[in-house]
Order: structure tokens, then C-alpha cells, then sequence
């Protein structure tokens, strides 16, 4: 039987206080993913798109405050912890997307917009997204948010073949992945072409 994603997003901890809340996680986790899935991503942006699908987000969640302001919105994904939404994410996925063995699969990391930090001197950093990805469905099977100065891309990918163990897939990835060590690992993990 398959799930819904609200009944795995209903797993992340509430980083709020109980006091206070005006708007529900799951109804707001899931009315900013539809924004971002619709192409808005930043604050107001997202604000802007549920204030203007007001009616449609009442119906499905029964709003007792509306929606939120962008302000809200801001304080609540600072604070959210992207691998307990991404592990979450992926848990609902995975009963969709179909990795046995012989699939084909890339993995790649991609820079993230606006998150550079210090960027005029040597402590710049900013944060990068890396994926594995079938080109054939064009679903993402497992991702993760790296910071450039705290991790690599490298030791992401590294971290998701793990996950893919005796899968039996065919992994694709640039020349960045030619290292021995992450050789070795695919060799007794999942099968990695170049």
C-alpha cells in the first residue's frame, strides 16, 4: 500500500515551540513544496503563490489563520533540517521509483542560487545539491545539500552509494568520481560508468 507524503512528513521533528503555532508542519511543508514544484522559491515568492491559491489551501487543510507571510515562512525553513526532509522525501518516492537492477542512473551536485557566503574573501562558501537521477523518468531518487567549505561532492556521493547497496543500478558521473577509493566502494555496491 502507498503512502502519501503528508504520513512521511509527519515524522520531521516540529522545531517550534507548541506555543504559538498558527500554522500546522505538515500542511506547511506541503504548500511549500507545491510553491517551489510551481517555480517559486523565494519568501515572498512562496507567500505570494499560497496567498493567491488561498481557497485551494483551505479546502485541503482547513487554514484556521490563512496562510502565512513570507516572515513566517522564513523562520520556519531556517530553522528546518533538510536531511530529515529529504529522508522523508525520499521514503515517499522510493515506493514510485523503480531501481532494479540494470537501470541506468546519473549522479551529479549542482550549485545552489543565492547561497554564497563571505563571497569577497577566502571564507566563501555556498551550498550545493547533488542527485541521483534517471534521465529516462526524469525522477530524482536521492539528493543531498552539501556547504562547500564543511563537505564535498565527492563524500556525498559517496554517502548515496552506500544507501544503493546490492542494487545492482548503473551509475554515471563525470570525471570529478575517478577516485580509488569511490571505485572500490561501487565495485561492491552498485556498478559506475564514466
Amino acid at each position: 500500500m502507498k503512502h502519501p507524503l503528508e504520513h512521511f512528513l509527519s515524522a520531521i521533528p516540529d522545531h517550534r515551540r507548541a506555543q504559538g503555532i498558527m500554522h500546522q508542519k505538515v500542511p506547511l511543508l506541503m504548500m511549500i513544496i507545491l510553491a517551489n514544484m510551481s517555480g517559486c522559491y523565494g519568501y515572498r515568492e512562496m507567500a505570494n503563490f499560497m496567498k493567491n491559491n488561498i481557497a485551494d489551501f483551505n479546502t485541503l487543510y482547513e487554514l484556521k489563520y490563512g496562510v502565512p507571510k513570507h516572515v513566517s515562512l522564513r523562520t520556519f525553513m531556517q530553522k528546518l533540517n533538510f536531511l530529515e526532509l529529504s529522508n522523508a522525501f525520499r521514503k515517499w518516492a522510493d515506493q514510485f521509483i523503480d531501481m532494479s537492477p540494470g537501470k541506468v542512473y546519473s549522479f551529479d551536485g549542482k550549485g545552489m542560487n543565492s547561497t554564497v557566503e563571505n563571497s569577497h574573501n577566502s571564507e566563501q562558501s555556498y551550498k550545493s545539491m547533488v542527485s541521483i537521477f534517471c534521465h529516462k523518468t526524469g525522477l530524482v531518487a536521492d539528493a543531498e545539500m552539501i556547504e562547500v567549505k564543511k563537505s564535498h561532492e565527492i563524500g556525498a556521493v559517496q554517502h548515496m552509494i552506500g544507501r544503493l547497496q546490492d542494487m545492482g543500478i548503473i551509475l554515471i558521473g563525470d570525471a570529478l568520481h575517478c577516485q580509488k577509493k569511490l571505485q572500490e566502494l561501487s565495485e561492491r555496491q552498485a556498478m559506475i560508468t564514466y
